[in-house]
């Protein structure tokens, strides 16, 4: 780890100055930019070693849960709303924190912003724990000075995404359930059951029926060929993941993912949930448009719905109309290009793109729980035609076998 001093110039054309510890200058310039910093000089302090050796491993800790990020914003905005200084706000907050890692960062934070840092800068200094969007969030609250309403829009965000998250696990419990339910009484039918019917028949000698003998040359080909289909399908499986971490191959998935029948409309519109509810928040806390599409590109997971915010974003960036490239990209529906051109003629995009936000979100709610009423019936009918499909065909072939006896 190096020590780097600064000069850059921020977007509204000041001089700022600063120390970042980094491992290389790559990564001076990419904290810099997730400040909406523009380097002017940069040079590396010689003879700088590392506080110590705990420091240096934390600059790698895990990702904070989202739960756990909200309350620290809740907790850091009601502070400082109420008057609490900075260091003392980060000292209160440190001192009640059951997450050790975290804990540690934050006193490292603390350090450095004892030390004349800014909160963003030594924010940014953990990009695993503090995402660009966040630390331009940060930035925008200190040249502002509304940083504890800015963490409690981010709160609001956080807690909005993880209740979604929430409410699709917790419906989730009972289809999943069912499914288990299903493969194990298959897997039992089909180890336990058949094996005693297939002595009974062969003794029995009987023509089997078409089911039954479908049945059991199934169960004997896995029997015979298990360990060649387990390989094949592992093979498969890693191919799969392999393919899948290529930029082509997560592309493609990516435009699958959009395609899947009612899954891909839900990913869809939390996409656009996401775009909608983030720009709000930075356009409130007054981030240019363009920085602002830079950083709502950087948090869509999906990689057509980034092409698309790239191409917005370079139209823009040639003075055109937002509204309008929106439309011609010819992804966004028409309600939401409406709302976009609505708030760009009032003067109100940042309180438009709320909206936007909010009826997308009543819009997803709705559709998970019609997307889960639905899925437990079906998945009860799948259940009783695979159970019902064996056991019929054991029924027939026990039927016949009674009727060789008469």
């Amino acid at each position: 780890m190096s020590r780097y001093k600064y000069k850059a110039c921020d977007q509204q054309g000041n001089v700022q100055k600063g120390i970042i510890e980094a491992k290389a200058l790559p990564d001076v310039l990419s904290q810099l930019k997730a400040q909406g910093f523009y380097p002017i000089s940069i040079s590396r302090q010689k003879n700088f070693k590392p506080a110590n050796p705990v420091s240096s491993a934390s600059r790698k800790p895990r990702r904070i849960p989202s739960s756990e990020m909200a309350q620290f914003c809740y907790q850091l905005a009601t502070l400082l709303a109420a008057g609490v200084p900075l260091i003392g706000s980060l000292d209160a907050i440190i001192s009640q924190l059951k997450n050790k890692e975290f804990q540690r960062v934050l006193k490292e934070i603390r350090d450095n912003v004892g030390k004349g840092m800014a909160l963003s800068n030594a924010m940014s200094q953990y990009p695993k724990i503090f995402t660009m969007l966040f630390i331009s969030l940060i930035k925008a609250g200190e040249e502002s000075g509304n940083l504890d309403a800015i963490l409690v829009d981010y709160t609001k965000f956080l807690e909005t995404k993880e209740e979604m998250h929430k409410e699709i696990k917790n419906a989730m419990v009972y289809p999943v359930f069912l499914l288990v339910m299903a493969v194990a009484v298959v897997i039992f039918l089909m180890v336990v059951i058949l094996p005693k019917f297939i002595n009974i028949l062969n003794d029995a000698n009987v023509k089997l029926p078409l089911p039954t003998y479908i049945l059991i040359k199934s169960s004997q080909f896995l029997q015979q060929n298990f360990v060649w289909v387990t390989t094949v399908l592992v093979l498969i499986i890693f191919s799969i993941k392999w393919f899948l971490h290529t930029e082509k191959g997560r592309y493609l998935w990516d435009a699958t993912k959009l395609k899947i029948p009612l899954i891909g409309d839900l990913i869809y519109k939390f996409a656009l949930i996401r775009f909608a509810k983030v720009s709000s928040i930075l356009l409130s806390s007054g981030i240019a448009l363009l920085q602002n599409l830079e950083l709502v590109k950087d948090i869509v997971n999906n990689r057509i719905f980034k092409k698309k915010i790239t191409l917005i974003q370079q139209r823009v960036a040639q003075g055109n109309n937002l509204a309008r490239e929106i439309a011609a990209v010819g992804f966004f529906p028409p309600l939401f290009i409406r709302m976009v051109r609505v708030g760009e003629e009032t003067g109100q995009l940042e309180s438009m793109m709320e909206k936007i936000s909010n009826y997308y979100e009543k819009e997803v709610s709705y559709r998970i729980k019609r997307l889960l009423a639905a899925l437990e019936p079906t998945l009860l009918v799948t259940m009783a035609l695979m159970v019902g499909f064996i056991a019929l065909s054991l029924v027939m072939a026990l039927m016949r076998v009674l009727g060789t006896l008469k």
